[in-house]
């Protein structure tokens, strides 16, 4: 199943996530069975579920808190699956909250392949034993560093305070971060009303069109995760609120954004703007 993305084609392999995704499981759980560690699959033959039940159950609820938080975090992961972006729980397509119970099931099993393996080797010996950690060591800070080289290309915006909001003219920016409009989420909730903003527009000394439009480019800053960087690249194409984008095709609007040399998540880029092209709802 590991292996199953390796041996087709490139247009099959997108579509062979569940089997990498479950792969693990049913590549260690035996091998946990062998060593005489925990497995579930001796505790089915045994005939107890009971820790297979507990397992799905709380990968599921751990994956709905992660969700919840995930949808309120001021930085987040805003999933943009072919086909499942009209049907989504907080961020995630309802489909994805199926993915967390095997994901639980795994994590265990891999965490009792090495506990079993530490086992073996301090049977023979302590020097042996410290070389099997040392090696493990080894291991994870190499996987870690492929998984954030790789989690780069689906990054593609990070948080900007007010005072470096390029898409706000800097006196504007200056003002605002002064009178304590500091973060992207201050200065949208302190904008958001046309009353609002003229109280706001007397406090500052801005014109009110100015803060008209600066409501405009927070919300298109702050929509979908676009980000500072992405908002100037959309604003060269005459996009300066979230409404603009709706009139835009995915394959437009991406082909438009490459023109410019549209470096954050560009390998993405389809994906993303079929997200961000959705009628304002």
């Amino acid at each position: 199943m590991l292996a199953a993305p390796f041996l087709t084609s490139p247009g099959v392999a997108r579509y062979l996530a569940a089997p990498v995704w479950l792969g693990f499981i049913f590549l260690l759980d035996p091998v946990n069975a062998h060593l005489g560690a925990e497995s579930l699959w001796r505790d089915w033959r045994a005939g107890r579920r009971d820790r297979l039940i507990n397992l799905v159950l709380s990968g599921f609820l751990c994956g709905v808190l992660w969700e919840l938080w995930n949808y309120w975090a001021r930085t987040k992961w805003i999933y943009t699956v072919p086909g499942f972006e009209d049907w989504k729980l907080f961020e995630m397509p309802v489909l994805g909250f199926l993915g967390f119970p095997p994901f639980a099931i795994e994590c265990v099993v891999m965490v009792r392949f090495f506990a079993a393996l530490g086992e073996r080797a301090a049977a023979r010996g302590q020097r042996r034993a410290r070389r099997v950690r040392l090696l493990a060591a080894a291991a994870a800070a190499v996987f870690t560093a492929a998984v954030f080289a790789v989690t780069d290309a689906s990054v593609d915006s990070v948080y900007v305070p007010v005072a470096r909001l390029r898409v706000l003219p800097e006196d504007a920016r200056a003002r605002l971060s002064a009178l304590g409009l500091d973060s992207l989420e201050k200065a949208r909730r302190a904008l958001r009303d046309a009353p609002e903003r003229e109280e706001w527009s007397r406090r500052s000394g801005i014109p009110l069109a100015d803060l008209d439009a600066a409501a405009e480019a927070l919300a298109l800053v702050a929509y979908q995760g676009l980000g500072d960087e992405r908002a100037l690249q959309l604003g060269r194409l005459g996009i300066r609120r979230r409404q603009d984008l709706a009139r835009w095709t995915p394959g437009a609007l991406a082909a438009a954004l490459r023109a410019q040399g549209a470096a954050p998540g560009e390998r993405f880029l389809e994906r993303r703007a079929r997200v961000w092209t959705r009628p304002p709802s």
